[in-house]
């Protein structure tokens, strides 16, 4: 009975981190102002629809997959710039 309730946990704790992960990365977007609007200029991706898009995915995203979705390549300007933000906070700010 403790294997079955560990195993639970342990998916419990993997989904958890998948959504903190992600809110990491919503949170670097959102907090980074500076970087934000020169990655935005530099896609010529609107600020405003950006954030609206940004604030509708940031509590929709309980899996890995629903994360993966975010980084592929269907090339919206969403999806690109989710990317590119994704990969900053990756290389530069995680720690």
């Amino acid at each position: 009975m403790e294997e079955k309730h560990a195993g639970k946990r342990k998916q419990t704790e993997s989904k958890n981190m998948i959504k903190n992960f992600a809110k990491a990365i919503f949170g670097f977007i959102k907090k980074d102002k500076i970087k934000r609007q020169h990655i935005l200029q530099s896609l010529g991706i609107d600020e405003e629809s950006f954030l609206l898009t940004c604030d509708y995915h940031k509590t929709r995203v309980h899996s890995i997959s629903e994360l993966r979705a975010l980084w592929m390549p269907d090339e919206t300007d969403f999806n690109r710039s989710f990317r590119v933000f994704s990969c900053e906070y990756l290389r530069k700010h995680c720690l």
